[in-house]
């Protein structure tokens, strides 16, 4: 079958005279898979986990309380002469990819929470974090691309450019998000209780995305938790 050059001027007209708005659930999914390629570490591994991160973030208050913690341990790492690491969060602790010394985290993660009780909300701020790096990726592209449409300059190339611009400005708003998702004080409330090295594999979308990871998991306990108490008569 010879290829017909019209099919493709006809596409060209399609998009270019406000058609692509038909296309916008494609341009949401194409910002959100650029997102976790170029601000995930260039790989597949920041989109098998940010799906399930971002709605455990939003909705589970623990998970944050691990996220903030889990953030300011990698800053302490990173203070300590550690390299810039990056890591997700559980319900029950944290996960820190590329380190394997198990002590060294959990010291820090002792250290970086004692700092949180004290006060220093900059530890909270990490600025690899590729999770909000996506997430302010998203959000800003979705803001132009509105702009743009409210005054009817929406077309191809405006939203493709959309979408370049929040590349770039992303790194510069994710630390405005982390303090807003991550200000609450819940994260005092948490207590370490050990750390261990795994190599986790870790799949998504039916398998169609996986990813091995080595790092520290880090495991947490809320301090306010009711213990019984055995009364003697």
């Amino acid at each position: 079958m010879r290829f017909n050059p019209l099919w493709l001027m006809l596409l060209f007209l399609f998009l270019f005279s406000g058609g692509w708005i038909l296309l916008m659930p494609l341009f949401l999914v194409m910002i959100l898979l650029c997102g976790g390629i170029f601000l995930a570490g260039a790989s597949t591994r920041g989109l098998t986990k940010a799906p399930r991160q971002i709605w455990d973030v939003l909705f589970n208050a623990r998970v944050r309380a691990n996220l903030t913690l889990c953030h300011a341990a990698c800053n302490v790492l990173r203070r300590n002469g550690w390299p810039e690491l990056t890591g997700s969060a559980s319900a029950t602790g944290f996960f820190i990819d590329g380190i394997d010394d198990e002590n060294a985290v959990y010291e820090a993660s002792v250290q970086a929470l004692a700092r949180l009780k004290n006060g220093e909300k900059s530890l909270r701020i990490a600025a690899a974090s590729p999770l909000f790096r996506v997430v302010a990726m998203c959000l800003l592209a979705l803001f132009l691309v509105v702009l743009l449409a409210a005054a009817k300059s929406a077309n191809a190339v405006s939203v493709v450019a959309a979408v370049v611009l929040s590349w770039f400005v992303a790194p510069y708003v994710s630390p405005s998000l982390q303090g807003i998702a991550l200000g609450s004080d819940d994260v005092t409330a948490l207590q370490v209780q050990g750390a261990t090295f795994r190599i986790l594999t870790v799949t998504a979308w039916g398998g169609r995305f996986s990813s091995v990871e080595r790092g520290v998991e880090v495991s947490t306990a809320a301090k306010n938790v009711i213990e019984a108490e055995i009364v003697e008569d």
